[in-house]
């Protein structure tokens, strides 16, 4: 699992519940990232935008420069597949494919 995949996702202009439809579909966000444009047309129902953010942009650039800030400035970035992402955030119908967290990040795991 890389985490810049998650990160590139997440910036995505894609309803909430067409991603997790993406990532179920494709087995994560790296797999969403690989897809073929014809393949995320299929897969879910997508308007024209949301086709074009998750195509168009295939660059990583910018999720490795947000990874990389991250870690400098002591940020964690818990993608939803994170031993330590919130159960309770985890159980609801669409929850964030991604969290920013600072601080103590044991304490989300409870």
């Amino acid at each position: 699992m890389a985490l810049r995949h998650w990160i590139w996702l997440s910036s995505r202009k894609v309803r909430r519940d067409r991603l997790w439809q993406l990532c179920v579909r494709f087995n994560g966000a790296q797999g969403v990232f690989d897809a073929y444009e014809k393949e995320l047309v299929n897969a879910v129902e997508l308007s024209g935008d949301e086709i074009r953010s998750l195509y168009e942009d295939r660059n990583l650039e910018k999720a490795l420069k947000t990874e990389s800030e991250c870690e400098k400035k002591d940020i964690f970035v818990l993608p939803f597949t994170h031993d330590l992402y919130p159960v309770n955030l985890k159980s609801t119908e669409t929850p964030p494919v991604l969290l920013y967290a600072k601080g103590d990040i044991d304490c989300l795991a409870s």
